[in-house]
């Protein structure tokens, strides 16, 4: 069985070549025990609040330090427009 290299991840098969980005596992301990797929802890959840007041978002960091990402979905009922971005707080 071919074994390829990518990263700090490994895979084997009878293919020749790696599957997608998002199925590769970048710890070999995955392939050893996969029960840490579905026993694996979330990540922790930033603990800001978000208000809207007409056209403004306000984020408030409630002591969090670091970045996390924002996707913000606005609709008019029959269409909707999605944005994401990425927040920094230090």
């Amino acid at each position: 069985m071919p074994s390829i290299q990518t990263g700090s991840a490994t895979w084997c098969s009878p293919s020749p070549s790696p599957p997608p980005n998002g199925l590769i596992a970048t710890n070999p301990a995955y392939y050893a025990t996969p029960r840490l797929l579905w026993k694996a802890t979330p990540p922790a959840v930033p603990p800001v609040t978000l208000s809207v007041s007409g056209n403004q978002l306000t984020i408030n960091p409630g002591g969090f330090v670091g970045t996390f990402n924002v996707e913000a979905v606005v609709s008019d009922g029959s269409s909707d427009v999605i944005a994401t971005f990425q927040v920094t707080f230090v």
